[in-house]
């Protein structure tokens, strides 16, 4: 009997259900009425463009040093916000220039390979809150790099991918935990004024302009184009949190609006395929999720990559009815 090799499809099925399923209880459930009607009809959008980035290629092999990297990054990232009280965007921030900047150092050492670092970040940015001790940590950053190490070659180019598969990861610790009696109540989700909802546009658009520009055209790679703004931001705007926070949007929103759409502007240049409009489209479709993002879900890592793989598949989606793939 010949033996069935998983393919790339199957993989992106996988992930695909992980991302409709956050998509159903973290944006429908609970929603509004007419909330509702809009956000399926951004669902049959996901679906379309998930159909359109399948890939029916054979996967390659589980490899153990994917596992130890994600698994190095949620640790690291774990540490300095537990232990060192440092904001989980900085710590993410950080663990990606170290990610970024391997393979310019090393020859030993590829961009792709590298990059489980940033994968295990996400996974480490999980809050204390919600999932209870350092082991339930472990556990995740296990999950989650079995998860890169299957899923590593799907969805090449789609931004948010990195941050799906860790949300993959950490929601399966979750159920775990749960299970043992050991998960908390989810975190609270702040309500935002008119201004603090344009300002947390604003800077979506403008980090995923940013992290394509820097990521392919200046050709720093999608890690270190997306980690490098997220770390200047956090350390120049954290010191004016006080006047920031009353006067513009406290600053954890403003820092997490731009990593998360720092993941819209990982998009390659291929998915976008010279429509230059999807990018701002794409972070415009971010921000509106994030913005109407339920508290079930907050503080799971991984949550912001989500959200942005979410809005960039959507995009894909509409813009191929626009102009069907031949």
């Amino acid at each position: 009997m010949r033996r069935h090799r998983v393919t790339e499809s199957e993989v992106s099925i996988a992930l695909g259900a992980v991302l409709l399923a956050f998509f159903l209880d973290g944006f429908v459930r609970d929603s509004a009425p007419a909330m509702a009607v809009a956000l399926v009809a951004v669902g049959v959008l996901i679906a379309i463009g998930l159909y359109r980035i399948n890939d029916p290629s054979p996967i390659a092999a589980i490899r153990v040093r994917d596992i130890a990297l994600v698994l190095a990054g949620t640790l690291l990232v774990g540490a300095c916000v537990r232990v060192l009280g440092m904001p989980s965007e900085l710590a993410a921030a950080l663990v990606g220039l170290l990610a970024g900047a391997l393979p310019f150092l090393t020859t030993r050492i590829s961009a792709g390979t590298a990059g489980a670092l940033y994968v295990g970040a996400f996974a480490g940015m999980t809050s204390p809150v919600v999932l209870l001790g350092p082991q339930w940590l472990i556990v995740s950053g296990l999950l989650t790099g079995i998860w890169w190490s299957i899923a590593r070659d799907a969805w090449a180019g789609i931004g948010g991918r990195m941050g799906t598969v860790a949300f993959a990861g950490v929601a399966m610790t979750s159920l775990l935990a749960w299970a043992f009696g050991m998960h908390a109540e989810p975190l609270h989700r702040p309500a935002y004024a008119w201004h603090e909802m344009l300002a947390i546009i604003v800077a979506c658009i403008a980090s995923a302009v940013l992290t394509h520009a820097l990521a392919y055209r200046w050709k720093l790679g999608p890690v270190l184009g997306s980690a490098a703004p997220v770390a200047a931001v956090v350390v120049l705007t954290w010191p004016l949190r006080s006047t920031l926070g009353v006067h513009v949007v406290p600053v954890e929103a403003l820092s997490a609006a731009w990593l998360g759409a720092s993941f819209v502007g990982m998009t390659a240049p291929a998915r976008l395929n010279g429509r230059r409009w999807m990018l701002p489209l794409m972070a415009l479709a971010f921000a509106y999720l994030l913005l109407a993002f339920q508290a079930r879900l907050a503080g799971l890592g991984g949550d912001l990559g989500a959200t942005a793989a979410t809005a960039v598949i959507a995009v894909i989606g509409a813009a191929s009815l626009l102009a069907p793939r031949r």
